[in-house]
């Protein structure tokens, strides 16, 4: 079976033929509906073949969705359990347990940083001389919700405007 670009690419030198008076007038008709046909057929199976894959990645999202859900809970009760442990070790004053499997050990963890109210933080730094070396600012985002409601309400915006599109749609 040809593809839909071979097909499109009949159909085309079949109208110049047409045109030109290459084709008798009785063969065109059936010509044509063949070729529509052919068309028709072919679009179908990538139609259906779209809806496969499409289906195939909702299921295969779905069960990552199933598989992250399952991960986050295990990883939630090894924390819990890992956390039970340490309080059990520092209950009995141990710092060290050897066996055959595991190694189980208490280490102090690096110093890291604990701010006790951000707001006064913030504050402090901005109006600090050295200050802003301790804070990070992060870029503005669009609002487009905000900003499509606007523009359907008539509101000129600088640099922004509605856009139509098309698709074609399988269902």
């Amino acid at each position: 079976m040809a593809t839909l670009h071979e097909i499109n690419e009949t159909r085309l030198k079949f109208l110049e033929q047409i045109e030109s008076g290459e084709i008798p007038e009785e063969a065109i008709a059936d010509t044509l509906d063949a070729l529509d046909g052919e068309f028709e057929d072919k679009a179908n199976d990538y139609a259906s073949y779209i809806k496969s894959l499409l289906s195939d990645a909702q299921a295969i999202k779905a069960e990552a969705d199933t598989l992250n859900e399952r991960a986050k809970a295990k990883k939630h009760k090894a924390e819990v359990l890992t956390n039970y442990l340490y309080q059990s070790f520092k209950m009995r004053g141990k710092t060290k347990l050897e066996t055959p499997q595991n190694v189980l050990k208490i280490r102090k963890n690096p110093p890291s940083v604990h701010i006790d109210d951000e707001s006064e933080f913030i504050k402090w730094a901005q109006s600090s001389d050295i200050g802003e070396n301790y804070l990070t600012y992060r870029d503005p985002l669009i609002n487009k919700t905000a900003l499509k409601n606007a523009l359907k309400s008539g509101q000129e915006i600088p640099h922004a405007q509605l856009v139509s599109s098309e698709k074609l749609s399988i269902k």
